[in-house]
């Protein structure tokens, strides 16, 4: 269930990596992520809500890796990236 709503989701967060930034991205992706562990840490009873904690849990974890992959070649200059020749 987490890889098949991590898979729907990959494309809407690829592009809104390129609207905005991959940074803004994965900063919105993580107060998400703050929230449902806060929420999950004080108020699962239930197996039924620790479910849903885990499954968003996963979810939000793979959005944050979608979401900042391409976040390297954002903040690298496109002629230095990958390159292992140090700058003199």
């Amino acid at each position: 269930m987490t890889y098949a709503i991590s898979l729907a989701l990959s494309y809407p967060l690829g592009a809104l990596a390129d609207r905005f930034h991959p940074l803004r991205v994965a900063i919105g992706v993580l107060i998400l992520y703050i929230s449902i562990t806060l929420w999950g840490g004080l108020s699962i009873r239930t197996p039924g809500q620790f479910a849903i904690a885990l499954v968003s849990f996963g979810v939000l974890s793979g959005c944050w890796y979608t979401g900042a992959a391409s976040l390297a070649q954002m903040l690298l200059p496109a002629g230095r990236f990958a390159s292992s020749i140090p700058r003199c």
